[in-house]
């Protein structure tokens, strides 16, 4: 409900899990008395080692400042990115990640914060934040889990880059020592960085659903022993065309892009090429361009691959890149360099007529004529 339609407390956003030994962890927003989305909010836990017939008195995991339904330049429920999200760790710790108005930021709607208890419950450390950055800009619909090594992840969306605060990036951190301390090491780079972007293209919430109204409440990350997968309503196609909005995907080991490969890479103008794509959406309709020529009626099989013998235009000589697209956004781009074309041409005709002039202008002695 929009606020100012609801009574003056409420509790929502419940949040199950269970420990190693059975025990059963439900977290939950607590508006308290003050008023739903504006003043104090809670998040209470509550223990039951019963499989769930019984629960412990609820414990208050922490208190923050709470957020208002909307952002401040979308029209998104942005509401529920107070809503706890729960997991538990090896060791009987607790981690409860929320999005809360920082208290030494009074210009700043939103920061993502961990609320953590290292022995079952019984204690709640002093809540850390988990972004780094010095702006202003809202984080929102945090995710967390805890991978069979005891390191936390952790992921958000993330206005940072956004001056306006209506796109927003998907960003991502991890914890070794309990959610103490964020970030990790950049091999690239042999730095240490407190978080990494991972989108490649902005999403807004005004492109990916009518009016804005809709994000996709919420975003989600899940940790293997070996990898770390992440989901979030993604509009980048809604920059484009009309309202968009798709499940974006990403994981820490790289994924190959698409690769698209010609055959034969070169050539004369005017001829069959095939081309092979490897690597896109599974049972995707495949639109190629080719020199701004657009072919459809392909699709790519179960393994996200397809091949197909497309005509080379007439063109000059020099590369003329290729560019296939699935439905999902995903393209690549392979170049056919064009060996022989109507400029080809048009210099073998101009230095034939060079020839030709300056031969006609060369003296040709008369047969028996005495130089």
């Amino acid at each position: 409900m929009e606020a100012g339609n609801e009574a003056d407390q409420t509790v929502q956003g419940p949040q199950p899990a269970v420990m190693a030994d059975g025990t059963v962890v439900v977290a939950y927003l607590d508006t308290t008395l003050d008023g739903v989305q504006e003043g104090l909010a809670t998040i209470m836990v509550t223990l039951s080692e019963d499989g769930g017939r019984t629960f412990e008195e609820p414990v208050q995991a922490g208190v923050f400042r709470e957020i208002h339904f909307r952002p401040r330049n979308s029209f998104f429920r942005w509401w529920g990115a107070a809503f706890p999200q729960l997991t538990v760790g090896p060791n009987e710790e607790i981690y409860v990640a929320v999005t809360a108005k920082p208290g030494d930021k009074p210009t700043d709607d939103g920061d993502i914060f961990l609320l953590r208890s290292l022995d079952k419950g019984e204690n709640w450390e002093t809540p850390v934040r988990i972004n780094a950055d010095d702006t202003d800009r809202i984080q929102f619909f945090p995710a967390i889990d805890v991978s069979a090594d005891g390191k936390l992840h952790a992921m958000w969306g993330d206005m940072r880059d956004d001056p306006q605060e209506a796109r927003f990036h998907i960003y991502y951190s991890e914890s070794d020592d309990q959610g103490e301390t964020w970030g990790f090491v950049d091999e690239q780079l042999d730095l240490n960085v407190p978080e990494t972007r991972v989108t490649d293209f902005p999403s807004n919430s005004l492109r990916g659903f009518p009016g804005g109204r809709f994000l996709g409440d919420y975003f989600a990350l899940a940790a293997s022993e070996d990898d770390v997968y992440l989901v979030w309503a993604d509009t980048r196609l809604g920059e484009f065309a009309g309202p968009n909005q798709q499940i974006g995907f990403a994981r820490t080991r790289a994924i190959a892009p698409p690769s698209l490969f010609l055959n034969p890479p070169s050539g004369d103008a005017g001829r069959d090429v095939a081309i092979q794509g490897f690597g896109f959406q599974p049972d995707s309709e495949i639109t190629i361009d080719v020199g701004g020529i657009t072919i459809t009626n392909l699709r790519s099989n179960e393994r996200g691959e397809f091949q197909t013998n497309v005509y080379m235009p007439v063109t000059g000589e020099g590369a003329r890149n290729v560019t296939a697209y699935d439905e999902t956004g995903n393209t690549a781009t392979a170049s056919f360099f064009t060996e022989f074309g109507f400029d080809s041409i048009a210099r073998e005709l101009s230095d034939l007529r060079d020839d030709l002039a300056v031969g006609a202008a060369t003296p040709v002695a008369e047969p028996n004529e005495v130089p």
